[in-house]
Order: structure tokens, then sequence, then C-alpha cells
């Protein structure tokens, strides 16, 4: 978790404040606190125009250029692959 940047929370301490940290994970597209490859498929969705309900639009820019597009899928992968 460390080394991919996931925030992780002591359930018995879970909170909102922890719960919207959580959402702020690049490559958790659908904002469930973790990376899986629903992720993968949800944004896989979205850069083909489809109706992707359920994203955290900020969490799809996975390289951090302003722009979600092919190269936050292959970063997306990377995270899965390790």
């Amino acid at each position: 978790a460390a080394n991919n940047d996931i925030t992780f929370c002591d359930i018995t301490k879970y909170s909102e404040t922890d719960r919207n940290q959580g959402r702020n994970t690049p490559g958790d597209v659908d904002g469930n606190g973790l990376i899986t490859v629903v992720d993968a498929v949800k944004l896989q969705s979205w850069l083909l125009g489809r109706d992707t309900p359920g994203i955290v639009g900020p969490n799809m820019d996975l390289n951090a250029d302003g722009f979600v597009n092919v190269f936050d899928m292959i970063k997306l992968r990377q995270k899965l692959i390790n």
C-alpha cells in the first residue's frame, strides 16, 4: 500500500474524513479505496466514451498531466501488475 500511495485506515476508527481521504487515490477510479481490475474497466469504458457511472474523475489522471487518456490507462495497468 505504501509503495502505491494507497490510503488505509483502521476499520474500528473509520470516519467520513478517512473515507474522503481514501477517495483521493490516483487509480481508484470508482472511489472504493481499492485499485482493482474494476477500476481499469471503468477507465477504459470512460476512454471509449461510454456512460460510466460511479467514477471519481480526479483519480483517473494517474500521471497528473491534467488530461485523462491512454497514458493513464497504461499507468493503471502497471499499478495492477505491480
